[in-house]
Formats: structure tokens, sequence, C-alpha cells
């Protein structure tokens, strides 16, 4: 799904929601919500972080980032920003 939401969202508006659902429980609505959120941005997008983990549940957490394709211009000092903003969220799931 990460993979698709960032390169290839339009593959994922043809899952129905009833699939999402099947596959991925109560929680399946919460995919549909980030494709959601992916119609926001365009069509190209920079993957700036993403953290995908199954913790000692069977329950998988995923974050990813990404923000629309910029000039190369202050590319790395806002990449640097929000791989710091990741950190941050990735050390709070970790605590749990």
């Amino acid at each position: 799904f990460l993979d698709n939401l960032s390169k290839d969202p339009k593959k994922l508006t043809r899952i129905p929601h009833l699939e999402y659902m099947r596959e991925a429980g109560a929680e399946g609505i919460e995919m549909v919500m980030w494709l959601i959120m992916r119609g926001a941005l365009d069509d190209k997008v920079d993957e700036v972080y993403r953290f995908y983990t199954v913790p000692a549940s069977n329950t998988a957490v995923g974050h990813i980032i990404l923000e629309n394709k910029r000039k190369a211009a202050g590319k790395h000092e806002r990449k640097l920003k929000l791989k710091r903003a990741a950190a941050r969220v990735k050390a709070d799931v970790r605590r749990g």
C-alpha cells in the first residue's frame, strides 16, 4: 500500500472499499483516508520519510511523509526538518 501511495495512487483507487475492510479489518477505512489525503497532493511527489513496523501485536504501524516535487533549492533543509519530526513520531510509537 505505501509503495503505491507514493508511486501509483491511481492503482489504489481501483480497490473496492470492501476489499480494504476484508484485508485490513476495521482499520482498513484508515487506508481509504490516506488515499483521500494523497489526492490533495500533485501526481509526482517526493517520499521524504517512511517507517513501517509490526510491533508485538499483529497490528502494523506505518508512517509516510510525502511532499509535492519541488526545485532542489531548500529541499535538503525541508527533508532534514521532516526527518526530525518523523523521528519524534517514531520515538512516540516505540514508547507506546
